[in-house]
């Protein structure tokens, strides 16, 4: 990798296609967001898009999308070039989100990761703790939902029921693109311990 790049960097225009390509690669139908919202959003500032290049090609992605009115992050999307896996990038792109959380705590209470059984133990390592609750977050344009885990990082402030069903309603409202009426919603919550 040219050393020139291997800080992350925020996404630049000319590095969109690029980036685009490997979110593309690294992920389901079911968990992609349009690519247009993220590049909107990233633009506006909503959310947090960073990378690593190298030759003009992004090798690694971060997206965080930043609740500012209520204060947490979730980091959404890591993706890692095939080529670029076990070379510790991942990890690299996990602390540099972290960091951010923990520079910004005036702003932000809580980060939340939503993740695959699989990799649980990687992002416990990373200083994340599983919430107990049977998550099941909407797929993307589909009326199903998929058996995920929410995990909050260590630094976080503690939460209380009121505050877990606020930021659920948030998360499918605004991150899955869901009318606050939709069943989901109200399965969802009705599935969180008192």
């Amino acid at each position: 990798m040219d050393k020139a790049n291997e800080s992350i960097k925020p996404l630049t225009p000319s590095l969109w296609e690029s980036f685009f390509t490997l979110y593309n690669n690294c992920f389901s139908v079911w968990e992609k967001e349009n690519p247009d919202i993220i590049k909107e959003k990233g633009l506006s500032g909503h959310y947090r898009c960073r990378c690593l290049n190298a030759d003009n090609e992004v090798i690694a992605l971060s997206i965080c999308e930043l609740y500012y009115e209520h204060h947490f992050v979730l980091f959404s999307y890591l993706a890692v070039v095939h080529a670029h896996r076990s070379s510790g990038l991942s990890r690299k792109m996990s602390d540099e989100v972290s960091d951010f959380f923990s520079k910004n705590k005036k702003q932000f209470r809580w980060l939340f990761l939503e993740c695959e059984d699989e990799l649980i133990d990687y992002y416990v390592k990373l200083g994340f703790s599983r919430i107990a609750i049977d998550y099941r977050p909407p797929k993307f344009n589909s009326n199903e939902t998929v058996s995920m885990n929410l995990l909050l990082y260590k630094t976080s402030e503690t939460l209380n029921h009121h505050q877990l069903s606020e930021i659920i309603k948030k998360l499918f409202v605004d991150s899955y693109q869901l009318i606050s009426t939709d069943k989901r919603i109200e399965q969802q919550l009705n599935t969180l311990p008192r």
